[in-house]
């Protein structure tokens, strides 16, 4: 529900100036520099009304802080961006080039986030407990809420879920190097290898701000755990667990938060075979095989369909580095176009014209050949079993004694992956699963379109164009990311591993008849 909604008029200016040289070391080297500086003032709101999260002993604060301007500390005033290329031509013949550069780039965050704009009181989430929905529906934004909970506030009373960003964010940065080779292999064909890698520093990730922090039993008796939760379980010495309690602070809910702890990085092989039209014929084909790694690959639920929204631990994000959630580690592409030797001026029937020459001359086909290995999966247990009171529910499962993750893939669009790979049930209430994040593969994909046109001149002003499309002309079935959700109601669920959708169309033949004029 949205108790009290307000226009935020957000501004803030930006300013960059770039210097850059080009210097000719001697013939066939040559080196460039450049520097980009770029600055703000933040962001400020017109009417006093931007709330800023404040957080003590590393609890978050029932109420922001509202001002003229969000956050605490303006940390994009000073951003210096050198850039570093070399081209160098080693055997000076022209058909030999080796490239290298590298670079600071930086997210000057033009878009604040919705969250901001979602932040309490002023314009917020509010979750009402312990009394009948028709008690506060239809709400009037003009009539004064139920105070907010605090200690010795009777109900009803207002339950915010903490909504924002990260009051004195880092500005995301991207460190970049590339190392490429290019070789004319003949006058209309050449290949290129590379190398290209980044490493992402300060990466915006989306956590719960509100959650219990974990512990490390140091009790040689076992220590009790639960979080949250009901249900309670004890945990050996020396392990990892969320102790029984109400979150951090207790008078707000489970929440959206957006911080700069992430970290990022991908490598690369890159290789690239371009032929440029010759005696009809034109293609390119690429290869890539790649690792990219994250902590978090997105910021909002709807475009994480292989894996959670938030980190299961915010608290150790480092327990998930893994794949990111758009890694591939296999990509191949092809394209190409190719004019029929047929016809006047063509190798075969160059003589032809008339009749003879609309029916043979003016033909061409065209295909595109597409084929990627499969994204990560991250089965998460459906539930927020630690109990750290993350309602996102990032909780993953332990794999099964004696098995491994790579084994859990089976292939079946009715079971992606194996129920025996897993553990029969959930973790033990107040712990974390063992399932490291990105670790299963979910299907690839594998499409080849092809068509086919005549050119047909009826004069000189106008042509006749005839296409036969084809739009995945084996096809071939392209199937969705399966259901992540493994347990149901603390038992293995009937639809876990399945898939239920894809992402290619089947076969599509289009004809079209068109005037050129």
């Amino acid at each position: 529900m949205t108790p009290q909604v307000a226009h935020l008029g957000w501004r803030t200016w930006e300013g960059a100036w770039y210097a850059q040289d080009s210097i000719q070391l001697r013939k066939g080297l040559t080196v460039r520099l450049g520097l980009r500086h770029e600055f703000s003032n933040g962001w400020n709101e017109v009417n006093g009304l931007a709330a800023t999260y404040q957080f003590v002993n590393g609890v978050i604060q029932t109420l922001p802080k509202l001002g003229n301007q969000f956050g605490e500390g303006n940390n994009q005033k000073w951003l210096m961006s050198p850039r570093l290329g070399i081209a160098w031509d080693p055997f000076g013949k022209g058909k030999t080039s080796i490239r290298a550069a590298a670079g600071i780039y930086y997210d000057m965050v033009d878009t604040l986030s919705y969250l901001v704009d979602q932040t309490p009181p002023v314009s917020g989430s509010a979750s009402y407990g312990a009394q009948s929905l028709f008690n506060v529906i239809p709400i009037n934004t003009k009539t004064p809420q139920a105070p907010v909970c605090a200690p010795g506030v009777p109900n009803p009373c207002t339950l915010y879920a903490p909504k924002s960003t990260q009051p004195n964010f880092k500005t995301p940065a991207i460190y970049t190097w590339d190392l490429s080779i290019e070789q004319q292999l003949n006058g209309s064909t050449a290949l290129r290898a590379s190398y290209v890698g980044f490493q992402g520093n300060h990466q915006f990730i989306t956590i719960d701000p509100n959650t219990i922090p974990s512990q490390v039993c140091a009790n040689a008796a076992g220590c009790l755990a639960g979080g949250v939760n009901a249900a309670t379980s004890t945990v050996a010495q020396g392990t990892q667990y969320i102790p029984v309690g109400t979150r951090p602070n207790p008078y707000l809910t489970s929440g959206i938060y957006l911080n700069t702890y992430g970290n990022a990085n991908y490598n690369a092989l890159q290789t690239d075979i371009t032929r440029r039209l010759a005696k009809g014929l034109q293609f390119r084909a690429n290869y890539t095989w790649s690792k990219s790694m994250d902590v978090s690959s997105g910021l909002i639920g709807n475009i994480h369909s292989n894996e959670t929204q938030t980190p299961s631990n915010p608290y150790h994000l480092r327990q998930d580095w893994g794949p990111s959630g758009m890694d591939i580690a296999h990509q191949f592409s092809a394209n190409m176009s190719y004019e029929l030797p047929f016809g006047s001026g063509k190798q075969f029937m160059s003589g032809a014209n008339g009749i003879a020459q609309k029916i043979v001359g003016g033909w061409q086909v065209n295909s595109i050949v597409t084929k990627l290995s499969g994204f990560t999966l991250t089965p998460f247990i459906g539930a927020n079993s630690s109990g750290n009171g993350d309602t996102n529910a990032p909780d993953r499962p332990n794999i099964a004694s004696g098995t491994t993750a790579s084994s859990a893939v089976t292939g079946n669009i009715n079971g992606w992956f194996s129920q025996s790979a897993f553990a029969a049930a959930p973790p033990a209430s107040g712990t974390f699963g063992n399932l490291g994040r990105g670790a299963l593969r979910g299907p690839g994909l594998t499409n080849w379109d092809f068509s086919v046109l005549k050119n047909t001149a009826i004069n000189e002003r106008v042509r006749l164009q005839f296409r036969a499309e084809f739009f995945n002309i084996m096809n071939h079935a392209n199937f969705g990311a399966p259901n992540l959700a493994l347990y149901a109601g603390g038992a293995w669920s009937p639809t876990a591993g399945v898939i239920s959708n894809t992402t290619t169309t089947a076969r599509e033949l289009q004809l079209s008849l068109k005037v050129i004029f």
